[in-house]
């Protein structure tokens, strides 16, 4: 959890220099309202998603236009409403959202498809999909909310390798955000997977193999294939499923 502070300064949470990619999927579970989760009657404050690459995503200043790919806002307003922007170019418009697609005090996944690259990319979400070329994609709750959203003023083609996240100006600290279940790929992720690893080892002795791997979180998560393939003269690499490791659910 966090909280906007007042006019001035920033509450911000970043991850930067990762390795880098002209495509990349993020997806989070996302809460808005007061301290305890609950809906409360702020009426202002913002909350700021950019993603991109630059010094505005190391230092505990706000976002460069320039080093953003993507910049969506967050924009608690009266009677606790939130209304949505977006950054096209270099400035920012209301993407003119339903007023239940964001609410205070609800559960929300977010997940965002983006490409930097020059073609178009496909996925899969509630069935095929693609994003073009210096596009977006915005799924609340698994339905599309924003279709080929355009990008903010990082050049076309270029890399991606940070984002952040942060809140300002909101009176007594009142506007409040939950983070939880992080997923980042630099890819266009066909099936974002529930599973995040924090280590996978390899080691060889012999002809025998150890995998040895550690999640960081797991989400309904039955369990690993392990598999391996094998490619004779003159025929096809085939796979074969040799053991299930069983996960840990949730």
């Amino acid at each position: 959890r966090m909280s906007a502070p007042t006019t001035g300064s920033l509450n911000k949470f970043a991850i930067y220099n990762y390795t880098a990619g002209k495509v990349f999927t993020l997806k989070f579970k996302l809460r808005l309202g007061a301290a305890d989760g609950s809906i409360p009657s702020a009426s202002n404050g913002a909350w700021s998603l950019f993603v991109g690459d630059g010094n505005s995503y190391i230092t505990d200043v706000g976002f460069s236009g320039g080093e953003s790919f993507l910049g969506m806002q967050l924009i608690f307003g009266n009677g606790g409403a939130i209304t949505v922007g977006i950054r096209v170019g270099s400035l920012w418009i209301a993407l003119g959202l339903p007023s239940e697609v964001f609410q205070q005090g609800t559960n929300f996944t977010v997940e965002i498809y983006g490409n930097n690259s020059g073609t178009t990319q496909n996925y899969s979400n509630n069935g095929p999909r693609n994003v073009a070329a210096n596009k977006w994609d915005l799924w609340v709750n698994g339905v599309l909310q924003g279709d080929e959203l355009p990008k903010a003023a990082l050049p076309g083609n270029t890399n991606i390798d940070s984002w952040m996240i942060y809140g300002e100006s909101s009176s007594g600290n009142t506007a409040n955000i939950f983070l939880d279940d992080i997923y980042y790929t630099n890819t266009i992720s066909e099936f974002p997977l529930p599973v995040n690893l924090s280590s996978f080892n390899v080691n060889a002795s012999g002809r025998n193999v150890l995998l040895n791997w550690i999640t960081s979180s797991e989400v309904n998560n039955s369990g690993f294939y392990v598999e391996r393939c094998k490619k004779e003269l003159n025929t096809d690499i085939k796979w074969e499923c040799i053991s299930f490791v069983p996960g840990n659910g949730t």
